[in-house]
């Protein structure tokens, strides 16, 4: 009998009160986990983060209800003038988003350091504006 996909598993740091990175990792489902990330982007929000970086290192699979929860995060984020960049893909996870044609709809670095580097700059020049 094959072994369970991990579940979906998140742990956050928060960089200087305005990035927050959320490390990702197992299988994206309709669980409580994924309900409890959405909740914390939007508390994340209400306290004026406008930085977020998703490490996907962790997550070795995703499937629609990923896409569509990586998706309305972004739309949250976007819709009070943040920033969303994904980091550390797999080339399985990366194929899966290139097939549903949303490559060029979210931003992407190879590593956490260069993510959180643009963020940096990104933030810090909309709070100049």
């Amino acid at each position: 009998m094959p072994s369970p996909e991990p579940r979906f598993r998140v742990s956050y740091v928060t960089r200087n009160d305005q990035i927050e990175i959320a490390r990702l990792a197992g299988h994206i489902d309709k669980s409580a986990a994924a309900t409890s990330f959405s909740d914390h982007i939007t508390e994340c929000l209400g306290r004026n983060i406008r930085g977020f970086c998703l490490n996907l290192e962790g997550i070795e699979h995703i499937d629609s209800i990923g896409l569509g929860l990586l998706l309305s995060v972004m739309i949250r984020i976007k819709n009070v003038g943040g920033a969303l960049t994904l980091c550390c893909i797999s080339d399985q996870v990366m194929a899966v988003i290139h097939a549903a044609h949303l490559d060029m709809v979210f931003d992407f670095r190879p590593t956490e350091s260069e993510a959180l580097h643009d963020l940096m700059q990104t933030v810090n020049h909309k709070l100049r504006i």
